[in-house]
């Protein structure tokens, strides 16, 4: 049985896949994290910026990325 993704599901498995292979590695989680934003996905967006400042607490990139995704969620609600 073949079975047929859409770019928007294969990416996600795609940045998932480089994060099993390099779990320690920042670049690949914020990586993962932009692509959320840029589908819209912003609730795992957030879990992997969390994630990000557990494990580095001055990471001022996690910072902003979380109040875009704030920001980006209450001009959702307006829409």
């Amino acid at each position: 049985e073949i079975y047929t993704l859409s770019l928007h599901d294969a990416l996600p498995i795609y940045e998932l896949h480089k994060v099993e292979k390099n779990p320690r590695d920042i670049e690949v989680f914020r990586q993962l994290g932009e692509l959320y934003i840029k589908m819209g996905e912003f609730n795992d967006a957030e879990e992997v910026y969390k994630f990000i400042l557990k494990t580095s607490p001055r990471n001022s990139d996690a910072k902003r990325k979380l109040e875009k995704i704030k920001l980006l969620r209450r001009l959702k609600k307006r829409n």
